[in-house]
């Protein structure tokens, strides 16, 4: 990847499903979160700086994130942090399929009801699922289609839909929390930081990358903030043309919100559009997945069973995958699409935002004094969000973490002795 696709590469993952169902799990906050998503994206940023600077002073061809943390922490360290991310995909996965029923409920609102979102949810899993079976190729040919085609709504939206904003609508849904600012805002930043998740997606892919030094810093710092432009844009839109208790009840908001502007036709436009593009990013997530858990099966981190050989479909972990996902739906299952959505998305940016947490800490140890107040600064801001989220889900996904560390002493000596067997076959 050259610069440009790895800077599509790191916009594209961010602006996916979340922002097209995450505006409905913010009404229950009001536009104030307005204030939160200006917090989230500074904070994105200087996220992607912490990044950018890892892939400038660890990142090569052939060496990933999981390395360096290996090389300054140990092994212990690399199995928790790949782990922990493989988790964060995981679980997202049913997060991106409820934004792909939510805008098939514009069409079918038969999927709006909580029976028909738990089937309509599992059935899209197995279906994107059976595409990945057919072959990466197709399902990748799907993702770049999607791509183009996802993002117009929410361009048009972020540029056109300022005709119809009301200031009226958005001060009179300024907070509808029933909590102060100082609580409801700092909530709402584990919710905001779904959209933001994919911010490391160049310096997870530095493998593929034709110049990881030069390219991940400007991919990461540059699609992380074409993102937060669109995303301030669009949803401080949608504040202002639907009332925050109206939101908090649609499936689809940004295709409400074109109906009122210019009617139900175009509305079902976006709608499909979204729809659209929430398939092919599931279909993407599915194949990432899979694809993590057959790498770590090869590398001792998940059950043997997994490691099929590179190269080709991984059927097997394809299959548990989705068998899981399926499990999680209806464990998860809730009688609003939006409530299922924010539970589904606290935990798995928790996840992630402990995998965050990890890099901090490789910069601090690689870097300079200045990336080291930089790392620190990080590090505490990271932590301050997962402190601020929901204490039952946050006790939960911190419950995980500490088993996903106990097993290391199941799983250590064989990841140790797959490292050794593989250092001695190689040439």
């Amino acid at each position: 990847l050259g610069l440009g696709l790895a800077t599509a590469l790191v916009a594209g993952n961010m602006i996916g499903s979340g922002i097209y169902l995450l505006p409905v799990t913010l009404a229950a906050t009001g536009s104030m979160t307005i204030v939160g998503w200006g917090i989230a994206a500074t904070g994105a940023l200087l996220l992607a700086a912490v990044f950018a600077r890892v892939a400038v002073l660890c990142l090569r061809p052939g060496y990933t994130l999981a390395d360096a943390v290996r090389d300054r922490f140990g092994a212990f360290a690399a199995y928790q942090w790949s782990l922990l991310y493989w988790l964060c995909a995981f679980i997202g996965n049913i997060a991106v399929a409820l934004a792909v029923v939510g805008y098939a409920a514009w069409f079918a609102p038969l999927l709006a009801t909580p029976g028909g979102s738990v089937a309509g949810t599992i059935g899209v899993l197995w279906l994107l699922t059976l595409a990945n079976l057919y072959g990466a190729r197709t399902v990748t040919r799907i993702e770049a289609v999607t791509l183009v085609v996802g993002l117009l709504p929410v361009v048009a939206v972020a540029i056109f839909g300022w005709w119809w904003f009301s200031p009226d609508i958005f001060a009179g849904s300024w907070n509808v929390s029933g909590r102060s600012a100082w609580a409801a805002i700092p909530a709402s930043l584990i919710l905001i930081f779904w959209a933001f998740t994919g911010l490391e997606s160049a310096a997870m892919a530095s493998a593929v990358v034709a110049n990881p030094a030069r390219d991940i810093p400007i991919a990461t710092v540059g699609g992380t903030a074409i993102a937060a432009v669109i995303y301030i844009a669009a949803c401080t839109v949608l504040s202002g043309i639907t009332p925050a208790a109206e939101m908090a009840t649609q499936s689809a908001p940004f295709a409400s919100a074109v109906a009122k502007a210019v009617g139900g036709v175009a509305a079902g436009i976006v709608a499909l559009c979204a729809l659209v593009k929430s398939g092919g990013t599931l279909g993407g997530w599915i194949l990432v997945t899979a694809e993590t858990a057959r790498s770590g099966a090869q590398a001792g981190l998940f059950p043997r069973f997994l490691a099929e050989d590179f190269g080709k479909v991984p059927r097997r972990a394809l299959l548990c995958t989705a068998a899981g996902l399926t499990l999680l739906t209806l464990a998860t299952a809730s009688p609003t699409l939006g409530k299922q959505f924010g539970v589904i998305i606290n935990v798995s940016v928790l996840f992630c935002l402990f995998a965050y947490l990890g890099v901090c800490a490789v910069l601090w140890r690689a870097g300079t004094r200045r990336d080291r107040i930089l790392a620190t600064a990080m590090f505490v801001f990271t932590a301050g969000v997962c402190l601020a989220s929901d204490p039952l889900l946050l006790g939960f996904s911190v419950g995980i973490a500490v088993l996903v560390a106990l097993s290391w002493a199941i799983v250590g000596p064989k990841l140790q002795a797959a490292r050794s067997t593989a250092r001695n076959a190689s040439p």
